[in-house]
């Protein structure tokens, strides 16, 4: 997609040219219906695996109608939107190879980056080269929920880990969990979990987590010597 008042720079591989057909696409609309095909601004190239034969032959009928019938326009704009179908088409086949992947990538990428206060959702699109349209698309279908709402759920929950296995004060563990502004953690905070983060931490907090943590290993060593005991038994008898 080449945006308009904007110069674009490409060439074809020497040894495998490429083909091109242009359509001028104008009106409110244009924009969303590239987004439907995955192009925008962000992302201004796609691939489609649909009917090349099809596709090919239905680019030829609307220039063969410009030269041959300039004025028929309705004709014109039915084989545009026959084309547009054979694209989508080709590009959810390619989308439903590709989104597992891709969703692999985006929570690869939160979990790596939501200390940083500064990493949004768009990060991601210029990680992946792809759309936000996209990105949205596909978490929300395989996860249930925006990669925006993802994001936030993570910070959260590591926030809720370190409330209640450290002594930290709230505002290092905002700040440490990707939350720049304490007073927006606090509002955050309070509306998933239905409590300020020092009442969270009053009703859940560990109070000897290194000594729990002993106690736990322990217990599980105690029980694997129980276990080796009755096993040695069981052979002598």
């Amino acid at each position: 997609m080449v945006p308009p008042q904007e110069a674009i720079c490409y060439e074809a591989d020497k040894q495998n040219p490429f083909c091109y057909y242009w359509i001028v696409l104008a009106g409110q609309a244009a924009y969303e219906m590239m987004e439907e095909i995955n192009l925008s601004k962000e992302c201004i190239c796609v691939q489609s695996k649909g009917d090349r034969g099809a596709i090919i032959d239905l680019f030829g009928k609307i220039n063969k109608s410009y030269l041959e019938r300039p004025q028929a326009d309705y004709e014109r704009l039915g084989y545009f939107y026959l084309l547009f179908d054979k694209l989508k088409t080709g590009i959810s086949l390619r989308d439903d190879y590709n989104h597992g992947h891709y969703i692999n990538q985006i929570e690869i990428l939160v979990g790596c980056s939501y200390m940083n206060s500064r990493f949004t959702v768009e990060d991601i699109c210029k990680n992946l080269n792809l759309s936000l349209s996209y990105i949205n698309r596909i978490f929300k279908k395989e996860k249930k929920i925006s990669p925006k709402k993802y994001l936030t759920h993570v910070r959260l929950k590591n926030a809720e880990d370190l409330l209640v296995q450290t002594d930290r004060p709230v505002s290092d563990i905002a700040r440490l969990t990707g939350f720049e502004d304490p007073k927006y953690f606090a509002r955050v905070f309070k509306e998933n979990f239905g409590c300020t983060a020092s009442e969270y931490r009053q009703k859940n907090f560990r109070t000897h987590p290194k000594k729990s943590f002993s106690d736990e290993k322990l217990t599980g060593a105690e029980m694997i010597g129980s276990a080796g005991e009755y096993s040695d038994e069981q052979k002598k008898s």
